[in-house]
């Protein structure tokens, strides 16, 4: 697994801009909420996130990750109670 996104990138906030740790935590996850404003405005971005992050997904599973086997279990489980609730 790769060293930790969000952190690299505050680090990377304060490195270019000269801000606290404080602001470049508020700069990232503004920077993360226009991003998902972006994606949830654009239907075919989104279904090519959704599809990225499931083919990424599905690489992790394979590969034996932990993690991925808990998030795909946890899916499962939402479509299982999704489809009984119908």
């Amino acid at each position: 697994m790769r060293t930790n996104m969000l952190s690299e990138l505050v680090k990377d906030f304060m490195s270019e801009y000269g801000i606290t740790k404080e602001a470049a935590e508020n700069a990232v996850e503004l920077f993360f909420d226009a991003l998902y404003d972006q994606i949830k405005a654009s239907p075919e971005l989104e279904k090519a996130v959704q599809a990225a992050f499931m083919g990424a997904l599905q690489r992790a599973f394979i590969a034996g990750e932990a993690w991925a086997t808990d998030v795909l279990r946890a899916s499962m489980a939402k479509v299982q109670e999704q489809a009984q609730a119908s």
